[in-house]
């Protein structure tokens, strides 16, 4: 073999493995970019969640307000899911599902778990039906059933205060509650919602608190 020859197998060998090597880098950053639930969220891409998630929790209102019209108490309301395992079942909702929010028999509402990249590392994906709180100045001094979606991209909560009640978050200390709906309501009121000093929330059915780190969105689905 020639030197030449020698000469262009080595800057052959070289182009491959620039080839390779720029493949790599190129295939790297296209994963980087779908993998959108370990980053930043656009603007773009937190106003499309926040549409999403108030687009959800109007479905869920309007089910209920519907199973409550045609004959379902409160207390026979079922937020049960397969996604959920039990978490929200009710045992005294009627067997035929006709008070089930998720059942063609019932509110027919197509559940869908909230999308992970819309939330922070470790937040709960799923819809959570709690009835320990009651929103300041929003029905009685009874607690309500209000639904939740916790642990979201601060962004996200911005774009969903924004749709909702035309300004940013505001830092809503608010105390834990355990209570899952499950057809009864607590004795005992966990927080209220709105009840802060300066508070932006009081009257408010629906809206989305951040802390800084994360956000929770919540909305009345019953008012008592």
């Amino acid at each position: 073999m020639t030197p030449s020859q020698k000469n262009q197998r080595g800057s052959i060998f070289v182009m491959i493995l620039l080839a390779i090597v720029m493949f790599s880098a190129l295939s790297y950053a296209v994963l980087q970019g779908s993998r959108v639930g370990e980053s930043s969220l656009t603007k773009e891409q937190s106003k499309l969640a926040a549409q999403e998630l108030i687009s959800m929790a109007d479905s869920i209102g309007t089910a209920v307000n519907k199973l409550r019209l045609t004959g379902c108490n409160e207390t026979q309301l079922n937020f049960d899911t397969p996604q959920t395992a039990g978490i929200f079942a009710n045992a005294g909702a009627p067997a035929d599902g006709s008070c089930d929010i998720f059942k063609t028999t019932g509110g027919k509402v197509n559940y869908t778990a909230v999308n992970p990249d819309y939330q922070v590392t470790g937040a709960w994906e799923h819809y959570w039906f709690n009835s320990q709180f009651i929103v300041q100045d929003i029905g009685t001094a009874n607690v309500d059933l209000v639904l939740w979606v916790v642990g979201l991209k601060p962004t996200v909560c911005q774009e969903i205060n924004q749709m909702l009640m035309g300004q940013d978050p505001w830092p809503e200390s608010v105390g834990t509650a355990t209570q899952d709906f499950q057809g009864s309501f607590a004795s005992s009121i966990a927080d209220g919602i709105g009840d802060d000093v300066s508070s932006i929330y009081a009257g408010k059915a629906s809206g989305c608190m951040d802390d800084g780190s994360s956000g929770n969105f919540y909305k009345v689905l019953i008012a008592r």
